[in-house]
């Protein structure tokens, strides 16, 4: 099909990347033949055929934030994609280890499971659809996500006045065409990315965990710097800041004691405190709905979403002030709103 649009309209395909993974068996070639001299050697054949049946015997379903990232149909996925390029490029690997992004559970992939994680994706995929979804021509969701985007600067991009095609649309949260994904990605990157990192990594308490977490990150490194056993140290490591999986084995149950008391230190240290109230879902998700509601009120004043953004982080930072207290389970209005049983299972807490 793609030779066929390139024999006949080459333009249309300016810009598009085509994924391609070459699996090769370097154990099938006739210089590993010669080496072995008499001993069998599987052909290329019978290697893809065991790949083929081990794969649709044991393949496992792709995590819901996997979904969510490689999703073409939707602006939250590319806004969680880049949010996390951007988090990688400008922050470094220890910043985006602090963003959940490998959940395989759907169930778990719209909380927070870490107790170092600022946030995740699965939040924010549900916060921002939730805002911005379902937005027709000219309604407001379609105006706040215009706003959000600046899509007025680019509109001559989006929508050329001499062009006939059908991909001349209005962009919507689900519904935009391939020439417009590409204006629209960067206009993600200039305008509403910021605005993440601004309220994720500029609130108060946000940045007390980050700061938190790179504290207890270095501690690790100098152990292992000086440690007989640094592999211990290392698998701990890579499990926080790559998602790879400590072995399963007694070899590495030293790397397991460790893991447990990284996550058991920053949990003793946020007991109780504002950083544990802000790793609620329920929380995030108000934040972010309250973020909304501040940009809607400037879109129409000539104010951009980054400046809107900043002015709303102190005004945030002073309701959580005292560690929280305003929003506290043991407040009866808070009982009656956020913390009642229909919402969220209560906790002792909040049966006082």
């Amino acid at each position: 099909a793609l030779r066929y649009v390139y024999e006949r309209k080459s333009e249309l395909l300016e810009g598009v990347c085509v994924p391609v993974c070459i699996l090769f068996p370097p154990n099938s070639t006739q210089a590993h033949r010669e080496m072995l001299g008499d001993k069998e050697v599987l052909t290329v054949h019978s290697v893809f055929r065991t790949l083929f049946v081990d794969v649709n015997t044991t393949m496992q379903h792709v995590g819901s934030h996997f979904n969510i990232l490689l999703s073409d149909s939707s602006i939250s996925g590319i806004i969680c994609r880049k949010f996390c390029d951007s988090i990688l490029k400008n922050r470094g690997e220890e910043s985006l280890a602090q963003i959940e992004r490998n959940i395989k559970s759907k169930k778990e992939s719209t909380i927070i499971k870490r107790p170092y994680s600022i946030t995740s994706i699965g939040i924010l995929d549900k916060a921002l659809t939730k805002i911005f979804s379902g937005g027709t021509v000219r309604n407001n969701k379609s105006m706040l996500l215009a706003y959000a985007l600046a899509l007025s600067e680019v509109e001559e991009q989006l929508n050329p006045q001499d062009s006939d095609s059908d991909d001349n649309r209005e962009v919507e949260w689900e519904r935009f065409s391939l020439n417009q994904k590409r204006i629209i990605e960067a206009q993600v990157v200039k305008h509403f990315v910021p605005c993440l990192e601004e309220i994720f990594f500029g609130l108060d308490g946000f940045n007390t965990l980050s700061n938190q977490f790179t504290t207890q990150i270095a501690k690790l490194r100098t152990e292992r710097d000086s440690s007989r056993n640094p592999t211990q140290h290392t698998a701990a490591l890579t499990q926080i800041l790559e998602y790879k999986p400590i072995d399963d084995d007694k070899y590495h149950e030293s790397a397991k004691n460790i893991y447990s008391e990284f996550e058991e230190s920053l949990r003793a240290s946020n007991k109780d405190n504002v950083v544990s109230f802000l790793q609620y879902a329920i929380v995030q998700r108000g934040i972010l709905e309250a973020w909304s509601v501040v940009l809607d009120r400037c879109k129409d004043l000539g104010i951009a979403p980054i400046d809107a953004t900043k002015a709303f982080i102190p005004i945030l930072n002073h309701a959580l002030r005292d560690d929280g207290e305003l929003f506290k389970p043991h407040k009866k209005y808070m009982q009656y709103t956020v913390w009642e049983a229909i919402n969220i299972k209560p906790t002792s807490n909040s049966k006082t």
